[in-house]
């Protein structure tokens, strides 16, 4: 992705910047009215320089040169500026903030934020603001490079980078990131620059985002710009690093993105975004417009929601009016893929994975999702005790594992969910296409429920078509322990490759190209199923049966109501008793 760079400010004429701190200090405390101050070169703090405060009711804007540097001690519990209630701060051109070397590296910034913000005050970056924490230690402190408690901005033309925490171990409550934004009254709104090549490079526990925090009741509202290339916890370790990009916590603490792009982030849980509340689903994110896409799920012990990963909270994904441009979903992968049999890298909601949350869809696009996947993990949208209702969206084209074990191309539906489908197109998706194993794999949609507690999907006037898999259960859809109604929809030319070979596993003998249906209760109506296939299985269409116990006793059995469906051209070479 392109970079923007800050041009150099150019100073009025006669006019003398600020060349050291003590005059930018004695400068800034002096104002009585909002004031303009030019800064250049390197402004290098003693061990006792106090932070600047800026005065009551003022305004304070600084103009860096592009080579204008505030150098810190290292290790200085000493912050640089304070912006009270009613104060304000804006940082134009380009400054850098760094600390002192030590043994000929970059010093460790993290026992101070450079700018805290009180409840009341307000900062907007307008210009470039560059933490030169690469190969620092940034190993002790808890502080990150920005906390808000008030109101800050993102304008266009900004940039914020180069922060850099290498802590060996997270914590999730932990705030060493470029930008935090705490409390009911704090707010952030992003309406162009950029954040990007922040990282959290933790190795175990739970770290947070390295580029933006929302927490605590905190608001983020992001109309445009760009979020991309900030990493959490170190790649292919355990470490479960939360938000690559944004992570937003807390009762209350909200996100609402109408636009910009949020990419090539990445992380193990939420590489893009990140979202938790409490219990009662009490934190949100709504997305009308934007894209999240290309993001990565890193960890070599399993990652979930590639795009976003979202618990406990509600999460609205809407084209309102039918705007041109619809939230987007697009290419969020795995750090390795395709990868072999062995690969470490697998991923849950390659694109979207949901928790405990309330969720609408409506006019979005998700597409193009790669995410490798071993051990049965995938589907490109995950949802567990999730309610959900999609309306007039598209998931299409994308791809779980290659040549492994693979749940789902699309949707993996599981748990006490409770999910409705209207006008949806679910095409050309594909789970495990290049197995060799044939051992798991639906195309399309897998939805598991319990017997004692099933899940239920509710399909309607939606195209559920050319999904496919390489391993061995259905092309479209799998049903277990569900309650099924689909109604007015077209299920064709989905299929089931896998062909046994002497020298791979014979694979299962209940595979059907369309719809795999096992102990679940279903209601087909007005449905055409029509050019499905499964290569080397029992079903072409449909195939159902009862789920029993090691005994052979039925534990919940399959009951079909099929009335004015169209079932033609559908193919499976072997025999069976089941439909």
């Amino acid at each position: 992705m392109a970079l923007a760079l800050m041009p150099a400010m150019a100073f009025a004429e006669g006019e003398t910047p600020v060349t050291s701190w003590d005059d930018l200090k004695s400068k800034v405390e002096s104002a009585t009215s909002d004031t303009t101050i030019h800064i250049s070169g390197t402004l290098a703090k003693d061990t006792g320089d106090a932070a600047i405060t800026i005065p009551d009711n003022v305004h304070i804007t600084l103009v860096g040169d592009g080579a204008t540097k505030i150098v810190r001690p290292s290790k200085s519990d000493v912050g640089e500026f304070i912006v009270g209630n009613g104060e304000g701060l804006t940082l134009q051109g380009a400054i850098t903030v760094a600390g002192a070397e030590t043994d000929g590296k970059a010093g460790d910034l993290a026992f101070a934020n450079f700018i805290k913000v009180e409840a009341g005050g307000s900062l907007s970056l307008e210009g470039s603001l560059t933490a030169a924490t690469s190969g620092a230690t940034n190993s002790a402190g808890q502080c990150g490079l920005i906390s808000c408690e008030g109101n800050a901005s993102i304008e266009d033309g900004a940039a914020l980078s180069g922060w850099t925490s290498s802590q060996s171990t997270g914590s999730f409550d932990d705030e060493r990131a470029a930008l935090v934004i705490n409390g009911a009254s704090a707010n952030l709104a992003m309406n162009g620059g950029e954040v990007f090549g922040n990282q959290n490079l933790a190795s175990s526990g739970t770290p947070s985002s390295s580029a933006i925090q929302i927490r605590n009741g905190a608001s983020f509202t992001m109309t445009g710009g760009s979020i991309h290339d900030n990493v959490v916890g170190k790649k292919s370790s355990g470490t479960k690093g939360c938000g690559g990009g944004v992570l937003i916590a807390g009762t209350d603490s909200n996100f609402k993105m109408s636009g910009g792009s949020i990419a090539n982030n990445s992380g193990r849980y939420g590489a893009g975004v990140y979202v938790e509340g409490g219990s009662a689903q009490d934190a949100s994110f709504t997305m009308t417009g934007g894209s999240i896409s290309e993001n990565i799920m890193n960890s070599s012990s399993g990652s979930y929601g590639g795009g976003l990963y979202a618990q406990n909270a509600v999460v609205t994904i809407e084209n309102p009016d039918g705007a041109a441009s619809a939230p987007t979903f697009s290419g969020n992968t795995t750090s390795t893929f395709p990868g072999d049999m062995s690969s470490p890298f697998t991923g849950d909601g390659g694109a979207i994975y949901c928790s405990d949350v309330a969720l609408t869809m409506n006019g979005a696009v998700v597409k193009d999702t790669k995410a490798e996947s071993t051990n049965y993990h995938g589907g490109t949208i995950h949802l567990a005790d999730t309610k959900a209702d999609f309306k007039n969206s598209t998931v299409k084209d994308n791809q779980c594992g290659d040549v492994n074990m693979a749940f789902a191309g699309a949707f993996y539906i599981e748990g006490a969910s409770d999910v409705t489908m209207d006008n949806m197109t679910i095409t050309g998706n594909s789970a495990a296409p290049h197995s060799t194993y044939g051992n798991g794999g639906v195309g399309g949609i897998l939805v598991v429920g319990e017997t004692d507690a099933f899940a239920k999907l509710t399909i309607s006037n939606s195209d559920i078509s050319g999904n496919y898999t390489g391993g061995s259960e259905s092309g479209a859809l799998h049903a277990e322990c569900t309650d099924l109604t689909i109604t007015d929809t077209t299920i064709n030319d989905n299929s089931v490759e896998y062909v046994p070979t002497s020298e791979s596993k014979p694979g299962f003998s209940y595979y059907a190209g369309a719809l795999y249906l096992a102990g679940s209760t279903v209601d087909l109506t007005r449905v055409t199923l029509d050019g499905n296939k499964c290569v080397d299985g029992l079903g072409g269409a449909i195939m159902m049966e009862d789920i029993t116990d090691r005994s052979g006793n039925v534990i919940s059995p399959c009951k079909v109501e099929l009335t004015d469906c169209t079932l033609s051209g559908n193919q499976a070479p072997r025999k069976s008793d089941k439909l």
